[in-house]
């Protein structure tokens, strides 16, 4: 995916060119029939990488709210 992104110098993002459906048509030459959990859900335009660390292939690590 990261190979067919569009790369914007400006705003240091890596940005989609391709969908979920593409994805799993390249896995699935690859390596026979993909297992449609593993298929990242990304469509065109969709933001990859980015510096803020909000881009869809970007670990969102989230901590619960701790009550006093």
């Amino acid at each position: 995916m990261q190979d067919k992104a569009f790369f914007d110098k400006l705003k240091g993002e890596s940005v989609s060119r391709s969908t979920s459906y593409d994805v799993a048509f390249h896995l699935a030459i690859a390596f026979g029939e993909p297992i449609s959990e593993i298929v990242p859900k990304v469509e065109h335009g969709d933001v990859l990488t980015n510096p803020r660390g909000e881009g869809v292939f970007q670990l969102q690590i989230t901590c619960p709210l701790i009550d006093n």
